[in-house]
């Protein structure tokens, strides 16, 4: 959520989260770009 963007300390999990975030994001815009 928006609670998550107001730590600055990340820890491994946070980058995995944050890369997989990413990846969904970018499927996500080329999903809907494809229609």
């Amino acid at each position: 959520g928006i609670e998550d963007l107001q730590f600055c300390e990340l820890g491994s999990k946070d980058v995995v989260r944050h890369s997989l975030v990413t990846k969904i994001v970018e499927a996500y815009d080329l999903w809907g770009s494809a229609e």
